[in-house]
């Protein structure tokens, strides 16, 4: 019951955060939605690694638009939840038809999906900067074909930003850290930094 009521008052109090995502939207002329039930979004179909274990799900402050560069769409929102405490996390989405990622997970090294995936696999990819090897680890258990839809621009880009995860899974991607909610004044950097990355995914050049 504690649960329910912590999300009944996270969502109909007024909150600061709807009001700065709802004007960033306006200034862009993006569309805004102040919140939509996990189950009845799209994104619950996916299958998301993160979205596993987690109780009272909602989605918060959506904000979606389409690039003039990039087939497909862009969402960010702060997914809530129920998991021994009201917990929140900002989410950076990408959806485009003619993307088919198989299945992975990069995250910093020592993250939790170790566990989920198996051993951590470590694709032989000589070209990732040094800064990636350092910091990130890749999981998945399709090595080879990841290393087919997947490329040294968009690994080095990672590479270049320490602390975020990064799953996919088919058509779409989702970018986050763990238990992290992005500042409203930091939005803008944020959805552009991930605008590039999701560019880099489509248009960057292959793995050698």
């Amino acid at each position: 019951m504690k649960g329910i009521l912590d999300i009944v008052d996270y969502f109909f109090n007024k909150d600061p955060r709807i009001a700065s995502q709802k004007a960033l939207a306006k200034e862009y002329r993006w569309k805004f939605l102040r919140r939509r039930k996990f189950e009845e979004d799209v994104i619950s179909l996916n299958g998301f690694r993160l979205f596993e274990g987690k109780s009272k799900k909602r989605l918060k402050a959506m904000i979606s638009f389409k690039h003039k560069k990039l087939k497909g769409g862009f969402r960010m929102f702060d997914l809530l939840y129920f998991d021994f405490g009201n917990k929140a996390v900002t989410i950076f989405e990408y959806t485009n038809p003619d993307l088919i990622l198989h299945s992975f997970v990069i995250e910093p090294k020592g993250g939790v999906f170790k566990n989920m995936f198996g051993k951590a696999t470590q694709p032989i990819i000589l070209t990732t900067t040094p800064e990636f090897d350092e910091h990130y680890q890749i999981h998945t258990d399709q090595s080879e074909l990841f290393k087919e839809t997947i490329n040294v621009d968009f690994l080095d880009h990672i590479g270049d930003h320490k602390g975020w995860t990064y799953e996919a899974k088919d058509h779409s991607i989702i970018m986050y850290r763990p238990g992290y909610i992005v500042e409203s004044e930091d939005m803008e950097r944020q959805i552009d930094r991930f605008i590039k990355l999701c560019h880099d995914l489509v248009h960057g050049k292959d793995l050698m």
